[in-house]
């Protein structure tokens, strides 16, 4: 706004200028200044025709405390260079929803070519951060004018997951099948199988008939044969207690080291080559999530950033009784506590 101002000042004394003297020399920088005024506002809006844009995240995750990368990428088919190119960037925030951050960022791009503009991201909690870039605009050589590069939405998202800390366990968790009856009682009490379906393949000779998948045959009009994860009793269920007294006073920061607990042990499990599985509850029915690498561990902890916390009142009674405390190999709180059969660890340096 300060250049045209300055730029309409320095038209209306030049005109002054033709009124006082006429001279030929006054009235042909006149005419120029307003042709080179026009000439930028038409040059700005074709170029941002022409312009192409992208959005691009260095990585699907960081953990909490590390530096996520976004790039926006920017291709001018032009000779001219574009000196001055606005974009409005807006972060989510994670914790918040419908809160946001907004900054306008400044960039270039040269003449026939494609260049790059980066910007770094340091989100202070776990959860979802959404990157969007709403309105980019090419201004003109003096900043005098600009067009509206015409693109989609660009956008892009990325998760913050918890911290990984050094954790030593003195007792080895036990698995579904040493905990033996009692343990075979808690899963039939929450309708659990013995085994879940993991995928499907082509029937062939020798597979049992009661494998077969009857309704995906029929959609695929050929035989295919259900193929099923690891037994559950041999593997380690860490049942994570979303209950909390007051949700009220349930703070960003306790909801981290919950989180960083679950990723601690997890973390230790996959170290330990100790197949696990976190499991927690929703209103109506318990979520499983099986690990057994740190891909499946990473992709697991985001599952987690979405896991609803109750009212401790309001939890689903007959999962965390007493009695089935005893049978549960491992329980995180989200008072900050491991609970592994009958010994409990307090945060652990989380």
């Amino acid at each position: 706004m300060k250049r045209k101002i300055f730029y309409i000042l320095l038209i209306v004394l030049t005109f002054f200028g033709v009124l006082v003297n006429g001279s030929g020399f006054s009235w042909f920088l006149l005419f120029f200044e307003i042709l080179f005024a026009i000439s930028m506002a038409v040059w700005a809006h074709l170029a941002a025709k022409k312009i192409k844009t992208e959005l691009e995240l260095d990585q699907p995750f960081i953990f909490r405390g590390d530096t996520e990368k976004a790039v926006l990428k920017i291709h001018n088919p032009m000779a001219f260079p574009v000196p001055d190119i606005q974009a409005g960037v807006i972060l989510s925030d994670p914790v918040a929803e419908g809160q946001e951050s907004r900054k306008t960022v400044h960039v270039a791009a040269s003449g026939k070519g494609k260049d790059k503009w980066q910007f770094q991201v340091q989100p202070v909690h776990c959860g979802i951060v959404k990157v969007q870039i709403r309105e980019l605009r090419v201004y003109d050589y003096l900043g005098l004018f600009y067009g509206k590069i015409s693109v989609p939405l660009l956008k892009g998202a990325f998760a913050v997951l918890p911290q990984i800390h050094p954790l030593v366990l003195e007792k080895e968790p036990e698995n579904g099948a040493e905990q033996g009856e009692q343990w075979e009682n808690v899963l039939a009490g929450l309708g659990s199988d013995s085994q879940e379906i993991f995928d499907t393949r082509v029937y062939q000779r020798g597979d049992a008939m009661k494998n077969i998948h009857w309704k995906l045959s029929a959609k695929a009009e050929d035989l295919l044969v259900k193929e099923f994860s690891m037994p559950m009793d041999l593997r380690v269920p860490v049942f994570l207690d979303t209950r909390v007294k007051d949700p009220d006073k349930f703070t960003a920061e306790d909801k981290d080291r919950f989180l960083d607990l679950a990723a601690s042990l997890g973390n230790y499990f996959v170290e330990n080559q100790i197949a696990f599985e976190f499991c927690w509850m929703t209103e109506d029915h318990m979520e499983k999530y099986m690990v057994e690498d740190p891909d499946s561990l990473y992709q697991g902890l985001r599952e987690l950033l979405l896991i609803p916390y109750f009212k401790a009142e309001e939890a689903k009674e007959g999962i965390f009784t007493e009695k089935e405390k005893d049978v549960l190999p491992v329980r995180i709180l989200t008072t900050g506590e491991i609970c592994v059969g009958d010994q409990m660890y307090g945060n652990l340096g989380v």
